[in-house]
């Protein structure tokens, strides 16, 4: 696992890339989730950020670690 607790399936770098190159809206908003989180923001920041829930971000984040990128969206 990485610094943040999500397992290192790619690089927050890479993240932001998928994210910001995402053209549908859920896949756009996982990997915002899960960008976010890679960089040490909590889940409470994440939320904010994101106007989903802590519980909504941390299923999310539970997709990730599971199926990796494969898993979001």
């Amino acid at each position: 696992m990485s610094a943040s607790g999500l397992a290192a399936h790619l690089s927050p770098a890479e993240l932001g890339q998928r994210y910001r190159a995402a053209r549908s809206p859920v896949e756009r908003s996982h990997l915002q989730i899960v960008w976010l989180l890679s960089r040490g923001l909590s889940e409470r920041e994440v939320a904010r950020v994101t106007g989903y829930g802590r519980r909504g971000d941390g299923e999310v984040a539970r997709r990730y670690e599971a199926g990796g990128p494969a898993g979001l969206g």
